[in-house]
């Protein structure tokens, strides 16, 4: 759910629990206890689409129906942080990765599951620094050419 969050955006993110909790707007103002009832997880998934916009399938795959988190492979090499992600069944996962280089904070864009940054001389990057996304640990792996 974290990282669902981290997805939609805070705003979008609690709209789609509201409609969770109260799928009709006017439920919202009942305190009684009345608007309480049961919802499923693809009841779950069907609000979110709607209230985002985007197609959510592959997020649901690789976080709500299988076992093994993602995992994110970094490698550094010519000063160049590259990423790409794995995921148990190759389900599409295209999840922005941030990057703290230094005191710069970057978004790394990744298409098709892999991007990369430029990284500067004598900085150590970190990945996720604010944990937004639920995975493996990072390894980096550095090598030299």
């Amino acid at each position: 759910m974290h990282t669902l969050r981290y997805y939609l955006g805070n705003e979008t993110f609690l709209t789609v629990l509201r409609r969770w909790a109260y799928p009709d707007p006017g439920m919202e103002k009942v305190t009684n206890g009345k608007q309480c009832r049961f919802a499923t997880t693809d009841e779950f998934l069907q609000i979110a689409e709607e209230v985002s916009g985007k197609k959510l399938d592959w997020f649901w795959e690789t976080y709500f129906r299988q076992a093994s988190l993602p995992v994110l492979r970094a490698e550094i090499k010519n000063n160049i942080l590259r990423l790409k992600w794995e995921i148990e069944n190759n389900i599409p996962f295209t999840i922005t990765v941030e990057v703290k280089l230094g005191d710069d904070l970057v978004k790394v864009e990744m298409k098709n599951g892999a991007g990369s940054v430029l990284v500067p001389e004598n900085v150590d990057p970190v990945i996720d620094p604010d944990h937004w996304v639920t995975m493996e640990d990072v390894v980096i792996e550095k090598s030299q050419e």
